[in-house]
């Protein structure tokens, strides 16, 4: 799994200049911004702005990520409903044909 070298050095650019804030990136996601795709329930999903370009040895052509709308630290954290709202998401995505 890889990103390009500009997108890896964007990604670290953005990394660090979020070191010293406390502002989730996910939770600074809103719709209407480009990046998000779809708005769920308990979920969205968006565009990575930061793209792998490979992913198990073949080339990416859309990076989604399905994020909760709920700030949380791990997916341990998720409701019994999240993670089966987070699960059907995740199937209907590997339907569409994504590599999940």
């Amino acid at each position: 799994t890889f990103r390009s070298r500009k997108n890896e050095l964007a990604y670290k650019k953005m990394r660090k200049s979020r070191a010293s804030g406390n502002q989730c990136p996910f939770c600074a996601l809103k719709d209407g911004d480009g990046q998000v795709i779809h708005e769920y329930p308990l979920f969205f999903t968006a565009k990575n702005n930061f793209p792998y370009d490979l992913w198990e040895g073949l080339s990416v052509s859309e990076h989604i990520m399905v994020i909760p709308k709920r700030h949380i630290h791990s997916p341990h954290q998720l409701t019994p409903e999240a993670r089966k709202a987070y699960m059907d998401i995740v199937a209907d995505y590997d339907e569409k044909g994504y590599s999940v």
